[in-house]
């Protein structure tokens, strides 16, 4: 019976982490979506100055 509900605890303790992974992975990858199109962003300012009035 203990065994059982080890295991059970076992199960919901890794379900639960990869539920938390994902939700990090998602915020990850949105994080290095904008520090992509922010760099972007700024190389194209540095080479039109009427950019830079934005």
């Amino acid at each position: 019976m203990v065994k059982i509900a080890q295991t059970i605890l076992l199960m919901r303790m890794i379900r639960n982490y990869i539920h938390i992974w994902r939700e990090c992975k998602q915020s990850l990858l949105k994080n290095l979506e904008r520090m992509i199109l922010a760099n972007k962003l700024a190389k194209l300012t540095e080479f039109s100055p009427e950019l830079n009035t934005i």
